[in-house]
């Protein structure tokens, strides 16, 4: 392959943000350490201040946006009214993948291996035209994978939005069921495969109108049977429990489990070639081993479902 062709071929890359800007920042910096950011398009969501508390973190993002490097374009796109965290990123998934027919997406909080890049893109060229395979997630689960299991990626039910790659035709797809009417038509049928926690994600965001994209990802893998592909050492590390998210609140544990999270220190990623996929059972026993909850989260998932099947299933 030319190298004209491989630079077109490079997937770009989406961050959104808002006023996160130490996070912001150790983000688009890890990013730029990859290999191949110099010949990768980055372009960044910039949302517009809903709270009066959000003003100084967005004004020293601005200021920073004229001083990042190592790309290869930098396109800024700026609202010029809150759209919040789903509207932004939708939004602009859809003008990047308009151009592209495929992204790399992230929000502001994480931290990259340099072989971070390599993995997603030639994961999206690998698994291209296999339709079980939903999306290339980068970050793995705090599980430790025996040495006995000898690949150095693995194949999931699972999702996780911390850094994924995707092609235009699963995000369409994805779009289609951001809505309540989904989650309804799809839970109760598919309640003996979720976890519980997954189970009272989904039941918030009825209650609450407020979507959780990696809950409803989840949900269509399992009533569909799709796959994500994951490494078996994480390149991803998320820094966002620090309180300043809208979904993560302030953690010392999270804090300690994810923020110090070992990552890939290794320049480059190769695919190894596995023969069949589908799920392993050691790596699917740990990650049910790493969701489980405790009896408290347990007995309010029993409650949340309840009060959906007697009030919310009914309105």
């Amino acid at each position: 392959m030319e190298a004209n062709s491989e630079i077109k071929a490079l997937a770009p890359v989406l961050i959104t943000t808002l006023c996160r800007y130490n996070l912001f920042r150790r983000c688009v910096e890890s990013l730029s350490q990859c290999k191949n950011a110099n010949n990768t398009d980055l372009f960044i969501a910039l949302d517009y201040p809903l709270n009066e508390s959000h003003y100084a973190g967005y004004q020293m993002i601005s200021n920073y946006l004229d001083t990042i490097a190592g790309f290869r374009n930098i396109t800024v796109i700026r609202r010029s009214i809150n759209y919040g965290p789903h509207k932004n990123e939708t939004d602009a998934m859809n003008i990047v993948l308009m151009r592209y027919k495929k992204v790399i997406f992230s929000e502001d909080d994480n931290q990259f291996s340099p072989n971070f890049l390599d993995f997603i893109n030639n994961g999206l060229v690998k698994y291209k035209d296999n339709q079980s395979i939903f999306a290339v997630c980068g970050y793995n689960f705090p599980i430790t994978i025996s040495k006995s299991y000898k690949y150095n990626h693995y194949f999931s039910q699972e999702f996780c939005g911390w850094g994924y790659g995707i092609w235009e035709d699963k995000y369409k797809e994805y779009e289609k069921c951001c809505t309540e009417g989904y989650i309804r038509e799809k839970l109760e049928p598919n309640l003996k495969y979720l976890r519980p926690s997954l189970i009272t994600c989904l039941i918030l965001i009825i209650k609450n109108m407020r979507m959780t994209g990696d809950a409803i990802v989840s949900l269509k893998l399992i009533d569909e049977g799709l796959l994500c592909v994951f490494p078996k050492t994480s390149l991803v590390r998320n820094c966002g429990f620090d309180g300043t998210g809208q979904n993560n609140r302030k953690s010392i544990k999270s804090e300690r489990l994810y923020c110090c999270q070992e990552i890939d220190k290794s320049d480059a990623f190769e695919y190894d070639e596995i023969s069949e996929i589908a799920t392993n059972n050691e790596i699917r026993k740990l990650l049910d081993e790493y969701f489980r909850i405790d009896l408290l989260r347990k007995i309010r998932s029993f409650m949340l479902l309840l009060y959906y099947k007697t009030t919310l299933k009914k309105s």
